[in-house]
């Protein structure tokens, strides 16, 4: 099966912060299902292949297929109905929807034009280059400096000066403190104003976070602090722009 882990808040909501949290054993000791694991495609059933199989073929074995289990669940779905199905995301406060087309092959390691997420609010994964203090509550860390990789090297994409918490800004403080370099690793350097008083750092650690969108000159805006991404390759993050 294929699906993905989610941590759900007291109203029944998917979390990441909350994920991340109970990932490094953080408030979820209590908990009787603290994670959930949700299914959404099937690739193999029996011994046999369903990668050729149309998704609404390979949705109705794995309808079949599960068992009942508080931890496991089946990802409903609506056909047609889109925006409607957008528009209520967005009043629940959710990342966004996935739009899958239903005569569609499984395509295992590849993104295709045949499953597409549709974001309510662009997330977007940034190389952490630098960071600077701030000022009251967030004198330890007001911003970190983030870029994406461009042509082989990691261009300057802006500062992510929002969303911390005393909690994440602690964990944030202890993953970078390894990190610490005596040069910028952004190419070109970031503008003189941005990297005053920076502490830079080796481009290895890789954070999601949530944005209004790109300016003009590359930079993200009004971006707030989503959480790290544990796996993610710092080679492998570019620059995301929604398709028209």
């Amino acid at each position: 099966m294929d699906g993905e882990v989610i941590a759900l808040d007291e109203h029944g909501e998917p979390d990441f912060a909350l994920l991340q949290a109970r990932i490094k054993g953080r408030g979820g000791a209590t908990e009787p299902t603290p994670f959930v694991y949700e299914v959404f495609d099937l690739l193999h059933l029996d011994g046999r292949s369903l990668l050729d199989e149309p998704l609404e073929e390979r949705r109705r074995l794995l309808a079949g297929a599960l068992r009942p289990d508080p931890r496991v669940r089946l990802s409903e779905h609506v056909e047609a109905g889109g925006i409607a199905f957008f528009e209520a995301a967005r009043v629940r406060g959710l990342e966004g929807i996935m739009a899958k087309d239903r005569r569609a092959p499984y395509v295992p390691g590849k993104r295709t034009d045949r499953w597409l997420k549709v974001k309510i609010r662009p997330e977007q994964e940034l190389v952490v280059g630098g960071w600077v203090a701030g000022t009251g509550k967030a004198v330890e860390l007001g911003a970190l400096l983030v870029g994406v990789q461009e042509e082989g090297v990691l261009r300057y994409a802006g500062k992510v000066g929002a969303g911390f918490t005393d909690a994440n800004r602690a964990e944030l403080l202890a993953a970078v403190a390894p990190l610490a370099t005596a040069d910028p690793p952004f190419m070109p350097p970031p503008p003189r104003a941005a990297a005053r008083n920076a502490q830079w750092l080796r481009p290895e650690l890789v954070i999601r976070a949530e944005f209004a969108g790109w300016t003009g000159d590359g930079l993200v805006r009004q971006a707030a602090y989503k959480g790290i991404e544990l796996e993610k390759d710092p080679r492998k993050v570019i620059r995301e722009r929604p398709k028209s």
